[in-house]
């Protein structure tokens, strides 16, 4: 609700400059929209109302079969996943080489948990002829965690880059610091991200989740510029083409996840502290 409502006094003004008219009824729907309210999607103002006054006309057996897959991702599968990663999770206290199995287990119940709840969403909602945008696009085929973040829970991720991220790097281009254009993507990325990872708990836990993401987004977007700079665009488009590349990218992308996504929920630091 708190980023509906930053969104809707931004993108207000917009609208009145442009004549467009808010009706308190919208605002009212948008804010308050009972599909989204316990996790999202995090919906954008003009775009809700645009879908809410379009009615879609939903392919009624579709929609409830995506919302029947969905309970069973959210309500199922990822239950089963939790209950094994937490077995492992106690192990890796005398074994290190458990925490692997934690890791994947963990980062596999956080996709069927979230991803199932937003089949459950959209799908209801499509069926009450709200169109809400989609959450995930197959995020385990980024090959880096620019593009995961790009199919990862893709509202959040939309809505940090365009209120914190940018306004923070062109205030840093703006200043002294534009001599320093990589210091201030890469600072920008710790911070935005930071951010988000707090905004997901107030722990230190958190802090590490969101700093080891906006490392591993400024360590993609690194690597793409110094590989485009030494190869060529055109000889590294077509090393991005290759099959084994492809794979062993996603595979390391894959591990990266999974490990950094594992202080999500779990007290790791406490865990590699004691270690």
């Amino acid at each position: 609700m708190l980023f509906r409502q930053i969104d809707f006094l931004l993108q207000s003004r917009l609208i009145q400059r442009r004549g467009g008219f808010i009706r308190a009824v919208d605002y009212i729907s948008h804010l308050l929209c009972f599909y989204t309210l316990t996790a999202g999607p995090i919906t954008r103002f003009e775009p809700y109302v645009k879908s809410a006054q379009t009615l879609v006309e939903a392919d009624a057996l579709k929609q409830l079969h995506r919302f029947a897959n969905g309970c069973v991702k959210a309500f199922l599968l990822s239950t089963l996943a939790l209950e094994h990663a937490a077995r492992f999770l106690a192990l890796a206290a005398d074994n290190a080489l458990c925490f692997l199995p934690f890791a994947a287990l963990n980062a596999i119940y956080i996709y069927l948990n979230f991803s199932g709840y937003m089949d459950i969403v959209v799908a209801a909602a499509a069926i009450a002829g709200i169109a809400l945008p989609e959450n995930f696009n197959r995020p385990w085929l980024g090959l880096d965690m620019q593009e995961f973040w790009n199919r990862w829970h893709i509202t959040l991720s939309a809505w940090i880059r365009d209120y914190i991220f940018q306004p923070l790097y062109k205030l840093a281009l703006s200043s002294k610091l534009k001599r320093f254009k990589r210091a201030s993507e890469c600072a920008c990325l710790l911070v935005t991200f930071a951010l988000a990872g707090l905004w997901h708990g107030a722990d230190l836990n958190y802090l590490a989740y969101g700093l080891l993401q906006g490392a591993g987004v400024f360590m993609a977007s690194l690597y793409k510029a110094v590989m485009r700079r030494r190869l060529g665009k055109e000889r590294f488009a077509r090393l991005n083409e290759k099959r084994g590349y492809r794979f062993a990218l996603r595979a390391l992308t894959l591990v990266y996840v999974c490990c950094s996504f594992a202080f999500v929920g779990h007290d790791v630091i406490s865990l590699i502290w004691g270690a």
